[in-house]
């Protein structure tokens, strides 16, 4: 029974409390159809006598034929017996079928579905089966189904799908045979163009991305020269009969990493699959090869997914994944018959076929494959891989005697590093298309660049500016995406410090900071940004802060200098450091009574002060009626946090409200909700700037008190 397809993670392995070979396995399911030790048809020893078998009743169908018995391995075994014709051994050893040719499926009810007739499989029959036979949608099936409801329970496979090219009039070639397609007549014309049912001819079904709206949809006809997926009959190397054409297109193709699969959001890479009643991803709705389940795709597999209308937009029918890659040198490059394009590409003896990268003569490196055993992607070794830096600056020069350019780059390590170029380095420009560019090119200098080095790691071989990905927006807080693009978990941040470069973690970038097109960013193959230029002072500015400043001096610095020195509170907590050059210490006194001494600061994550504003100059503090600046307390509710005042306004408090006490003599001390009393004079102010129709406009969230 060939190519049967179940939901294997919805049967529960059947031997809980032992683990038992695939071979014992195998000889369980033969003795249960019917084949005993006394039958003439086991020759020879166990296990290969009942190996053999297995293989004859295509029980090994989808079944990893070594090790031991998993839960998936253990529902396809079982799947594949279900249409096998149940025996008996006489007496003479010889295998007789049981009456009736029954199976295990007409035993538990089921009948041959259309009669017993083969037929093409259609989209509407596979949604309507109790398994999942997306896959077999366009294939010459026989099928079984519940005898009440008509809906499919085990699908066989007649056809043969086959790759190849058509050649006029009649060849249909493949990787490995030239096959004649039956009934074309002298002028090339296809005679015979589909199959037969009955005495009636019938067109092939076209199955676009999976779907297959009824069995006599034309392909159309095959065109010289083109190539074509097809589920036809063989005869030795004639095919005489065409059933289906297939064009499935690939919706997107990308190698997995962590956090690709959302479960909880039904979602691959971003696109959807169908949900069941639960909203859980609905199993049968999609095809999966390659790998046994979802959460067996691994870091750096190819993954294909194909949808209902082949575009990232629809719902995924199939998903294909490449979990196998080679390791080598490129040998070789073989070219087609037109002598330019090529075909294969031949690594360490082996040749494959590329559908994306494609790895140069001599190029050491990883082809990851996709699921067909194409090459998907090509990552070449570390001394001659694809790395991002930053072009900082270029020069000719002259090197033993040899006219060669050089650059300077700052490199993954963070380090500014000088590098000449060989003689043949390539030089482009992918905001162009990738065409070839010189150095000289306005935006090269300060942009990112994707730069390649020889086997030895000291000279550049290729260059190329990077697309400045249109990326605009806030970083978020979960550090995960910038403005709605996805960060790549590996991505590197060069940041500029008045020409000075480094290389800093993602994570302590501001995340109120707005990207424009002052960042030079550069994405990956998935349109996650791999990397991007920033100043210091925006990489390292804090979210806003404020506080009050009680001392302001001069202090030597680390470099032996005299800089500018303040102390204080900020968000609540004592706070000492120096202030930045860039900030003006004659601007800085020490607060006094009223919101107006309040300072908007903000600090690097170095501890540096880097900005220092007073709260008159800005709108984002709002304090009580505008210019009434203190209120007189009536009463304190200590559990809610709320004040009522003389006059009879409550002012409710934030949950993380931060209360200070101001004494004439010693200035402001931190202090709690507690420490308010009955006519306390008191100021309320916010910090987020509130608008006045807004229902938390009397959440405040910085109280002073005084007595």
């Amino acid at each position: 029974m060939a190519k049967n397809h179940i939901l294997r993670e919805s049967y529960a392995f059947p031997f809980p409390n032992q683990t038992i070979t695939v071979n014992e396995a195998m000889t369980m399911v033969c003795r249960a159809i019917g084949y005993t030790a006394q039958a003439k048809e086991l020759v020879g020893s166990w296990p290969a006598n009942y190996i053999a078998l297995a293989q004859n009743l295509d029980l090994y169908d989808d079944v990893v034929a070594a090790g031991t018995v998993d839960r998936a391995s253990a529902a396809q075994i079982v799947y594949n017996a279900l249409t096998c014709t149940l025996k008996y051994i006489n007496a003479d050893g010889d295998t007789v079928s049981q009456t009736g040719n029954p199976n295990m499926l007409k035993m538990l009810g089921g009948v041959e579905y259309n009669n017993g007739n083969p037929f093409v499989l259609t989209t509407s029959e596979a949604e309507k089966a109790l398994i999942n036979v997306r896959e077999d949608i366009g294939q010459w099936v026989t099928a079984f189904a519940d005898k009440d409801t008509d809906e499919i329970l085990a699908v066989e496979v007649l056809s043969t799908t086959i790759e190849g090219t058509f050649e006029a009039p009649s060849t249909f070639s493949t990787d490995d045979v030239d096959y004649i397609i039956k009934n074309v007549d002298s002028t090339g014309t296809l005679t015979g163009w589909g199959h037969t049912e009955g005495n009636t001819l019938i067109a092939p079904c076209l199955v676009e991305n999976g779907n297959c709206a009824t069995a006599t949809t034309s392909g159309g006809g095959l065109v010289d020269g083109e190539d074509y997926t097809l589920a036809v009959k063989i005869s030795g190397k004639t095919i005489t009969d065409i059933y289906s054409v297939f064009n499935l297109d690939v919706a997107d193709m990308f190698q997995f990493e962590d956090g690709d699969l959302d479960m909880d959001k039904a979602k691959l890479n971003g696109i959807e699959f169908a949900t069941d009643k639960n909203g859980d991803i609905d199993a049968s709705s999609f095809t999966l090869v390659g790998v046994t389940s979802l959460d067996k795709i691994a870091e750096n597999n190819v993954v294909e997914i194909y949808t209902d209308n082949g575009l990232t937009t629809g719902t995924i029918i199939k998903v294909a994944v490449g979990t196998k890659t080679v390791t080598g040198t490129c040998e070789e490059v073989k070219m087609k018959a037109d002598g330019v394009t090529p075909s294969k590409y031949v690594i360490d003896g082996t040749k494959y076929a590329s559908i994306n990268e494609t790895p140069a003569v001599g190029d050491e490196g990883t082809a990851y494959l996709n699921y067909d055993g194409d090459i998907a992607y090509w990552e070449v070794n570390d001394a001659t891989a694809d790395n991002y830096g930053v072009l900082i600056g270029y020069e000719d020069s002259s090197k033993f005697g040899e006219n060669t350019t050089s650059v300077k780059l700052v490199t993954k390590d963070g380090k500014t590093s000088v590098y000449d170029c060989t003689s043949t380095a390539k030089i482009t420009d992918e905001t162009a298309g990738g065409t070839a560019a010189t150095l000289s090119a306005v935006g090269f200098v300060g942009n990112i660049v994707k730069y390649g080095l020889n086997s030895k790691g000291d000279q550049i071989t290729k260059i190329q500016k990077i697309t400045n990905g249109a990326v605009s927006g806030t970083v978020a807080k979960s550090k995960t995406n910038i403005g709605g693009t996805a960060v790549a978990s590996s991505v590197l941040v060069f940041m500029n410090d008045g020409g000075d470069w480094s290389i800093i973690d993602f994570k302590s970038v501001d995340d109120s900071y707005v990207f424009t097109g002052a960042n030079k960013v550069a994405t990956d193959k998935k349109g996650k940004i791999a990397a991007f230029t920033i100043t210091k002072a925006d990489a390292l500015g804090d979210e806003t802060s404020y506080g009050f400043i009680t001392g302001v001096s001069s202090k030597t610095n680390s470099d032996g200098n005299s800089q500018p020195y303040i102390t204080g509170f900020v968000d609540g907590k004592e706070f000492k450091g120096f202030v930045d050059d860039s900030v003006l210490a004659t601007d800085i006194v020490k607060s006094g009574k009223g919101a107006t001494s309040l300072y908007i600061i903000k600090v690097d994550t170095e501890g540096t002060v880097i900005g220092v504003t007073r709260s008159a100059t800005t709108t984002t503090v709002v304090a009580v009626d505008g210019a009434a600046l203190n209120e007189t307390v009536k009463s304190v509710d200590k559990t809610n946090k709320e004040i009522e005042c003389v006059g009879g306004t409550t002012f409710a408090l934030t949950d993380d409200v931060v209360v200070y006490f101001y004494d004439k003599n010693d200035g402001y001390k931190l202090s709690s909700v507690n420490d308010i009393k009955r006519d306390n004079t008191i100021e309320f102010i916010q910090t987020d700037n509130r608008s006045t129709d807004d229902v938390r406009y009397n959440l405040w969230d910085i109280v002073v008190f005084w007595k």
